[in-house]
């Protein structure tokens, strides 16, 4: 099974040097995800000008990214604009009639090196073509967030998008997310930095298991994870602190599924509650992949009788290799 989104790429905006022409062409594009892990999608090549230098030729580019697509759950898994791995996504350029690719990815990423400097000709990082890198990094950037921004859009699938951890966690609230663990691996709890665990122990950060962003869609059906208790306590503000901050400072102000079901009534005070996807509550293994962080209220958290839903689009915290 597959599915298509689209999304446009390119610049608007003309530029040119002796070396380099960009026409400011935009093309609309058809991405298709098709189910598997660790896919690749790679866009036709398209013409986005030409370049004059050993006689003038047409610069050809593409769009490739890597991806995962588990279509019994309808869950797609990218990586986020900023976050630096060889499977985001990355615009390609070559001109036409050669084999000198370079490769712009849209995160701080890659090897230069070996990406763009090496040709002979097509070298956009040279004084010859002043600001073009930032151009095709641009075009990059911009169609990642178009890419999310239409996956959103289809309201119908969940979005994990890979990221790291992001600053403005304050000190107090890293710490008491991340865990302690037995020398065999047992978890021994949340990290107490007034506690004297002895030799032999092992700390594992909150950026051990931060996996990023899940973006749930409207009406998507989550249920508590049972036995989360020993992980660092899901009703402590840390997990709204993280929550918070993931989010760019906006503070929740009501349980993801609000009122539903029709028998429960939330209240106002929300934590952050370890769920899963789909309408049966289960526990789940350790290092699993699947566990995601939502506000939600007591009422809900305390009930392993129901599950819930999104009310809309809605953003979670990813954890991945849970409690490992």
């Amino acid at each position: 099974m597959s599915f298509c989104v689209k999304l446009s790429v390119g610049s608007p905006v003309p530029y040119q040097v002796p070396t380099l022409n960009l026409h400011g062409h935009v093309y609309e594009i058809e991405v298709s995800f098709k189910e598997g892990i660790n896919n690749s999608f790679t866009s036709p090549e398209l013409e986005f000008g030409d370049i004059h230098i050993g006689g003038r030729r047409k610069l050809l580019g593409a769009l490739t990214f890597r991806y995962s697509y588990d279509v019994k759950r309808n869950i797609v898994r990218i990586c986020g604009t900023d976050f630096p791995s060889a499977d985001g996504m990355a615009f390609i350029t070559r001109p036409e009639g050669t084999e000198q690719y370079a490769c712009e990815h849209a995160a701080n990423a890659g090897f230069a090196a070996d990406e763009v400097h090496h040709n002979r000709d097509w070298n956009y990082n040279s004084p010859l073509m002043p600001g073009a890198a930032k151009i095709f990094k641009d075009i990059a950037r911009s169609a990642n967030e178009a890419l999310i921004a239409a996956l959103a859009a289809t309201n119908n699938v969940g979005i994990q998008i890979r990221e790291t951890l992001p600053a403005g966690l304050p000190l107090e609230h890293y710490l008491k997310l991340s865990t302690v663990h037995h020398p065999d691996g047992r978890l021994i709890g949340a990290f107490d930095p007034a506690h004297n665990y002895g030799e032999g122990v092992q700390i594992k950060k909150l950026d051990s298991y931060y996996g990023g962003k899940w973006n749930v869609p409207v009406n998507g059906p989550f249920a508590n994870v049972i036995g989360s208790t020993p992980d660092p306590t899901h009703s402590a503000p840390s997990w709204i602190a993280l929550w918070i901050a993931v989010y760019g400072g906006v503070t929740p102000v009501g349980c993801t599924s609000l009122n539903f079901p029709s028998t429960v009534k939330c209240g106002p005070v929300l934590i952050g509650g370890h769920v899963i996807d789909g309408e049966v509550p289960a526990a789940v293994a350790s290092g699993s992949n699947d566990v995601m962080i939502l506000p939600i209220c007591h009422a809900h958290n305390n009930n392993n009788k129901v599950y819930m839903e999104a009310i809309t689009r809605q953003n979670a915290i990813w954890l991945s290799n849970y409690m490992n």
